[in-house]
């Protein structure tokens, strides 16, 4: 059996949720007018333009150079550590407007990873 994560890591992850998802909502971020099943569609394709720009990063060799916005916060970042960020936040975000419990999510799903063969039976990645 696996080690489950520390609950009060569990409890940070759903902290930064929701301070993630509040700041979304201020910042006019969610139009609750519209319905569940376009908010997913949506959120979805948010994440993968996330994930497409971290990927032209890698492409265009510059993913350790300073993003384009590092001017403008109180500390650099990396164009790779933007995009995780990025991506990150959209998640949470996501987890907050559908209300779920990413710390219980994640914790359940690590321990469950931490349980599966090698490569999870011969994959590549």
């Amino acid at each position: 059996m696996g080690r489950m994560m520390n609950p009060l890591l569990q409890n940070a992850l759903n902290l930064i949720r929701d301070e993630v998802h509040e700041n979304a909502k201020t910042h006019g971020f969610h139009d609750f007018s519209e319905n569940e099943g376009q908010f997913v569609t949506k959120a979805m394709m948010l994440i993968n333009t996330e994930t497409s720009e971290l990927f032209e990063a890698h492409r265009n060799h510059i993913l350790t150079e300073p993003c384009d916005k590092s001017p403008k916060m109180h500390e650099p970042l990396t164009n790779e550590e933007e995009e995780i960020a990025d991506l990150i936040i959209r998640a949470l975000d996501y987890c907050g407007r559908r209300k779920i419990d990413a710390g219980r999510a994640v914790a359940i799903k690590h321990d469950y990873n931490t349980r599966r063969e090698f490569r999870h039976g011969g994959k590549a990645a």
